[in-house]
C-alpha cells in the first residue's frame, strides 16, 4: 500500500454488452405496450433456434412502453429486414371469438425461458441496420395482421343495412369474398327509419371498412364504380356465421343469381350503401 504506487480504477459496465469480440452482430431496438413482454437476457428465436439475445428492459420517459435493446448475431442478422415482424413466445394464448376457440404456445422451451421470435412476411423490405426500432407483438396472428395492414393503403368505407334481427355480428368481424379477406366490421347499430322503409322494424346497420388492395387495386382504380358494376351483376352482402361455437358472425361477398334489381349507392351521405341480400343463418343464431 505504498502511497507512491500509481493505481488504475478502471469501473466496469452494470449490463454485460450485447456486442462482444467473439460475438458480433446487429444491434437495434424492441418496444412493446404490453406488460412483461420484454425480459431481460431472453433469447430471440428463428424457427426455434437461439439467433441473438435481449437486453436489459428499460421504461420510456412517458411511461407508455418498454423498451429493450436486443442483438441478432452474425449471420443471422442476414434474415431480418423492415418487413419482418417481432411476437412474444413467453407464454400460451386461449381466446374465444368469432372464430371459435383457440391455445396457441410455442415450445414448453419457450413457457419456461421465455424470449420472441420473427419471421420475414413480406419481401421488398431494407435490410437490418443498428438502431432500427421493430415493435414485439403478443402473437404471430398479431404481427401477420399489422404486417399486411401496413400495405393495404387507402380504405374504403361503406355501409350495409341487414334486414335480420341477428346477435353475433360485432366489431372487428371479417368481411370476405370468396373466402378471402378484405375488410372488417367497424361499427353495428340498430337502424330505425320508417320514412325509408315503410315501418318501424329495428334493422341492422353495419359500417364497414374494405380495403380496395386486397381486391387487386392499385393507386389510381376506381373501386367505388367497380363494385356499382359488380352490384349490378348480382354481388350482394349477407350475414353468415363465424364460429358454431361463440355464435359469432362476419359478412361474405357473394353472387347472386338471379338476384332483384338494385344499386350500389355511391352518394349517400354519410357512406355509400352496399345492397345485401337474406342471410344464411342457423336457427341458433337468430335472435327476434
Amino acid at each position: 500500500n505504498d502511497p507512491s504506487e500509481t493505481v488504475s480504477i478502471l469501473p466496469g459496465l452494470k449490463n454485460a454488452p450485447l456486442k462482444t469480440a467473439n460475438r458480433q452482430g446487429t444491434v437495434f431496438e424492441l418496444r412493446t405496450f404490453r406488460e412483461g413482454g420484454l425480459a431481460d437476457n431472453s433469447p430471440i428465436l428463428f424457427k426455434g433456434i437461439e439467433v441473438g439475445r435481449i437486453g436489459p428492459a428499460q421504461i420510456s420517459g412517458n411511461g407508455r412502453w418498454i423498451y429493450s435493446q436486443a442483438i441478432i448475431y452474425e449471420p443471422h442478422d442476414q434474415l431480418v429486414f423492415t418487413t419482418s415482424r417481432f411476437w412474444d413466445t413467453s407464454g400460451f394464448t386461449f381466446s374465444v371469438g368469432i372464430n371459435g376457440a383457440e391455445l396457441d404456445f410455442g415450445s414448453i422451451a419457450s413457457l419456461i425461458a421465455g424470449g420472441v421470435t420473427f419471421d420475414t412476411l413480406v419481401s421488398g423490405g431494407e435490410p437490418l441496420q443498428d438502431g432500427m426500432v421493430f415493435d414485439v407483438f403478443e402473437s404471430q396472428a398479431a404481427a401477420r395482421e399489422a404486417i399486411f395492414n401496413d400495405n393495404d393503403g387507402e380504405t374504403l368505407t361503406v355501409s350495409m343495412i341487414f334486414e335480420d334481427n341477428a346477435s353475433g355480428l360485432t366489431r372487428d368481424a371479417s368481411v370476405e369474398w370468396r373466402g378471402v379477406p378484405i375488410g372488417e366490421v367497424l361499427s353495428v347499430n340498430g337502424l330505425v327509419d320508417e320514412a325509408r322503409f315503410g315501418d318501424g322494424r329495428v334493422r341492422l346497420l353495419a359500417t364497414v371498412e374494405l380495403k380496395p388492395s386486397r381486391l387487386g387495386f392499385v393507386e389510381g382504380d376506381d373501386p367505388l364504380a367497380f363494385l356499382s358494376n359488380r352490384v349490378d351483376e348480382g354481388l350482394r352482402a349477407r350475414l353468415v356465421n363465424a364460429s358454431l361455437l361463440t355464435g359469432g358472425l362476419k359478412i361474405e361477398l357473394l353472387e347472386v343469381e338471379d338476384a332483384p334489381e338494385d344499386q350500389f349507392l355511391a352518394n349517400v351521405d354519410p357512406f355509400p350503401i352496399f345492397p345485401v341480400t337474406d342471410s344464411d343463418l342457423p336457427d341458433i343464431s337468430g335472435t327476434a
